[in-house]
């Protein structure tokens, strides 16, 4: 076997497996208008009109790409509405009015890159209690911004409880109450805030999120992963391999005869 080309392919492995996990800027949420439109109707004076199923899609820069399904509350201003603004206008990109005092709500050493496209959700919890996000493949890194968890000017705080561990990256004052804004309590896989607003990190690998909320009140998030590409099928990984124990053998069997002071030899 050459063993010189052996070590040359275990590197540049090693090497493309380092590259894949460099990149960690955040890849944001793409997400599509519910299919069925804003059909449902409440007595909220703000959003009355929701959903509860919309799909989305993390777009890789390489082209790939993970999609995923969300089950859930889903609520707009407008049962007309094709996007996801509602009322607050792409609140975490630099022109939403929430993310403008300041800019470190959700920014951290792990995320740098805030949402472009103004694409979140926006929700209660008071006609759907549980919330699932479905993905097409295991995401690893997943990124949620929060806005506004919990209410200000009252005695109720909201509570996320999660199915899967969470780590808080940043949180900060928002809004214009900036007097009321308070941190998150966090234990074990819930965040409780009162009109609280933050980035938190899963970072296990999983294929479905969910979460129950206690004591609803109006929540904005959106999501990420800082993963930089979409991870190929088993498939791919398949014929690689089978590819490359191919080119080994031939390697392997492959003789060249040279002449030495004893006659022909093999050298391998």
């Amino acid at each position: 076997m050459n063993k010189t080309l052996l070590s040359t392919l275990v590197a540049v492995g090693l090497i493309g497996s380092v590259s894949a996990q460099s990149n960690t800027s955040v890849t944001w949420a793409s997400l599509s208008a519910p299919a069925g439109g804003f059909a449902n109707q409440d007595s909220d004076p703000w959003e009355p009109y929701y959903a509860t199923n919309t799909v989305g899609s993390f777009n890789f820069t390489d082209s790939s790409s993970i999609s995923f399904a969300i089950n859930g509350e889903i609520r707009s201003g407008s049962s007309s509405s094709s996007s996801f603004s509602g009322s607050n206008p792409n609140t975490f990109t630099s022109s939403g009015f929430i993310y403008s005092s300041p800019s470190d709500a959700w920014t951290s050493t792990s995320v740098s890159n805030l949402p472009t496209n103004g694409d979140h959700i926006s929700l209660i919890g008071s006609q759907i209690n549980t919330q699932t996000i479905t993905f097409s493949q295991p995401v690893t890194g997943l990124v949620m911004d929060i806005a506004t968890l919990g209410a200000w000017n009252g005695p109720t705080s909201a509570t996320w409880s999660f199915n899967q561990p969470f780590q808080l990256l940043s949180q900060d004052y928002t809004f214009a109450q900036t007097a009321h804004n308070n941190p998150f309590n966090i234990y074990g896989n819930n965040i409780t805030g009162s009109e609280s607003s933050g980035s938190i990190l899963f970072s296990g690998s999983f294929s479905s999120l969910s979460w129950n909320i206690n004591n609803p009140e109006g929540t904005l998030y959106t999501i990420g992963t800082l993963q930089a590409t979409a991870v190929p099928e088993p498939s791919t990984y398949a014929l690689l391999g089978i590819g490359t124990i191919g080119m080994l053998i031939v390697l392997h069997r492959k003789k060249i005869w040279v002449c030495g002071s004893s006659g022909l030899i093999r050298s391998s």
